[in-house]
């Protein structure tokens, strides 16, 4: 459909039309394809340094199980703008997000959430600690 039409899009370089893709999912797909295709355009609009747009995108009322990755987006893009207090503030509720879904597994022990999750929580941890002072009181 059209998530991986704007694939192909951005993969060939057509950013533009790959966002115009994105954006028609945003408004016309179904809950999780539209988180997704949030996080998607929001990560262009990133690397596009249109920051004020992917505040805005990252902005929209999402599912929770999208919660910890639009946090961590708006982290980047705080970051991307030199704000270090946003930042770290949005890490800081990612991490919490990754912290609380351990606990609320019914299928797995928090243990083995921890590990599955170990990877992730650390690159998350790296990001918030990247931001010096800003970032203390983990």
């Amino acid at each position: 459909g059209a998530l991986t039409a704007a694939k192909a899009l951005f993969d060939a370089g057509d950013v533009k039309s790959a966002k115009a893709q994105l954006a028609w999912v945003t408004e016309n797909a179904a809950d999780e394809m539209r988180d997704l295709a949030r996080v998607r355009l929001a990560t262009v609009q990133l690397d596009e340094q249109a920051y004020d747009d992917a505040l805005k995108t990252l902005s929209a009322s999402h599912g929770q199980s999208f919660e910890l990755r639009f946090a961590e987006l708006k982290g980047d893009v705080f970051a991307a703008q030199g704000k270090k207090a946003e930042s770290a503030a949005a890490y800081k509720a990612a991490l919490a997000r990754l912290d609380g879904e351990g606990k609320d597994a019914k299928n797995q022990s928090t243990l083995q959430m921890r590990g599955a999750n170990a990877p992730y929580r650390e690159m998350l941890q790296q990001k918030l600690d990247s931001l010096g002072h800003a970032g203390e009181g983990k």
